[in-house]
């Protein structure tokens, strides 16, 4: 029982630390990919997202306080939710397969974690998301109070909408999205470490246990890093338009998923794409890594 205690909180602060290097990295080009997947008449590109008069430093990070706070719940949620959801599978799955099933089953578990990982976390980013989508749209000349500040924009959507307004286009994006990212990242995880295995550890062939374990993650820090990029780039390429569904939908109330579909082509679902891929590689490395970082130093 206390192991698993500090298995729980172990993944807290390892979730935690990973989410809220990630965001420092990524808000504001997660700004502008936002502002570019709502507006279709003014915010055409990156350039002229960039460059609109309210685009400076601080306008960039607008409505951070938002995300930087449901980091910390989130991030909890999706790597121990996920971790709980892989162990039990694996425990009542796979350990009683046959060796030539073993990859294929462990394969589904972590495809099957991620969409449950996924499941849980948007009852946490729900609320939030509604909020950082409604602060990111705002220029900071609204007239109308409701998105000058972030109590003023959570004491208007108490009051319409909710912060639960289109919660299914919400989830449709969370469980598609980590269902593939776990995935990508751990089938990623296996073919750099082999990489590095056979191009870079000629003065290292025997770090397979014997090493202490400062060393062992030094060694895996190059499979991390890039096992964590490619999982946030691929999933973003995957699922793309499930994230544009879901910001134009919870940006205006009038709107569903059903009239989004109609409304939109493939190619406006897409747009922002470019902000997206830039953004996600270094993000998501980042995490990746300082949760691998946090978790193996506790």
């Amino acid at each position: 029982n206390n192991q698993k205690k500090t298995h729980v909180i172990a993944e807290f602060i390892a979730g935690s630390a990973g989410g809220l290097a990630g965001i420092s990295v990524g808000y504001p080009l997660d700004t502008i990919k936002t502002r570019m997947q709502v507006f279709q008449n003014d915010h055409h590109s990156f350039n002229e997202t960039f460059k609109t008069k309210w685009d400076y430093f601080k306008g960039l990070y607008r409505g951070l306080s938002s995300p930087l706070v449901g980091e910390l719940a989130s991030n909890f949620v999706l790597f121990g939710s996920f971790g709980m959801c892989k162990d039990w599978m694996s425990k009542y799955s796979i350990e009683n397969s046959k060796e030539n099933y073993k990859e294929w089953k462990e394969n589904l578990s972590i495809f099957a974690s991620g969409a449950f990982s996924g499941l849980a976390i948007s009852l946490v980013v729900g609320p939030t998301e509604m909020i950082k989508i409604q602060m990111q749209t705002s220029n900071g000349q609204e007239t109308n109070q409701s998105k000058q500040s972030i109590t003023n924009c959570i004491k208007h959507l108490w009051k319409t909408r909710g912060f639960f307004h289109g919660y299914i286009a919400c989830l449709n994006h969370q469980l598609t999205f980590y269902s593939s990212y776990f995935l990508i990242y751990e089938l990623s995880k296996r073919k750099f470490e082999q990489f590095y295995l056979n191009n870079f550890n000629n003065s290292n062939n025997n770090s397979n246990g014997n090493s202490n374990d400062g060393k062992k993650f030094e060694h895996n820090a190059f499979t991390l890093l890039m096992s964590g990029g490619m999982a946030g780039t691929l999933a973003w390429a995957l699922v793309y338009p499930t994230d544009s569904i879901q910001s134009i939908v919870r940006y205006d109330r009038e709107m569903n998923i059903r009239k989004a579909l109609k409304q939109y082509t493939i190619r406006d679902l897409y747009r922002g794409f470019t902000t997206t891929v830039i953004r996600a590689f270094p993000v998501n490395s980042v995490t990746f890594y300082a949760y691998e970082l946090a978790f193996h130093l506790m």
